[in-house]
Formats: structure tokens, C-alpha cells, sequence
């Protein structure tokens, strides 16, 4: 297995308790255990969910496509675009701004 059972046992915990996915939901994406809870998940999420609540970004945004976005693209497309509106967004992106859920059910 590439990743161990650690990683995988705290990503399905936060994809189902914070992101309120269900199993089948994670199985159908598979690729979703290879990212970095740390570097890329909690941030994107963080960032997401502050656009959203600033009505900047629909909650019918596939969480799914943020994750698989590129460094370079996630950053372009919701960061920098974003930026000069809602600073705390570079926070966000940083790790700096804790997420705590989304309020609703997200797209897969």
C-alpha cells in the first residue's frame, strides 16, 4: 500500500466526520487517500469555506475537483482571484485559519 493505515484511518475520519462524506463517497474517488491531509485538504477546505460564506464561491462546489486541482490552479483560480476581497483567504491557504466544517452538505 502506498499509504499507511494511519493516514488513511485520519483522512476517512475527516472526510466523514468534518466533510460529512460517506463511505461509498470516498470509494468512488480513490485518489483522495494519496493527498496530504496537511498541506492540501484542510487548507483548500479552509479557503473554500470562506468564500463560500463570503458568497464568492457556490456551495455546489465540487469539493472533490478542488482537491484534485493543481497547486498552481487552486491557487490562480481561488487564492490570488480572491485575495485583494477577502484577505483572510492567503491566511486560509497557509493553515493559519483552523476549519472547523462546512455547514452543508458539499458536491462530490
Amino acid at each position: 500500500m502506498i499509504a499507511s493505515e494511519n493516514k488513511i484511518r485520519k483522512l476517512m475520519s475527516f472526510f466523514v466526520n468534518k466533510l460529512n462524506m460517506t463511505p461509498s463517497m470516498i470509494s468512488k474517488n480513490p485518489n483522495l487517500r494519496l493527498l496530504s491531509l496537511e498541506k492540501r485538504i484542510i487548507p483548500r477546505c479552509s479557503v473554500l469555506h470562506l468564500l463560500i460564506s463570503k458568497g464568492l464561491v457556490k456551495e455546489e462546489t465540487s469539493i472533490v475537483y478542488v482537491f484534485r486541482m493543481t497547486e498552481k490552479r487552486f491557487v490562480d483560480k481561488l487564492v490570488s482571484k480572491y485575495q485583494n476581497e477577502v484577505p483572510d483567504v492567503v491566511s486560509a491557504h497557509q493553515g493559519k485559519i483552523e476549519f472547523q466544517g462546512f455547514p452543508f452538505d458539499l458536491k462530490i
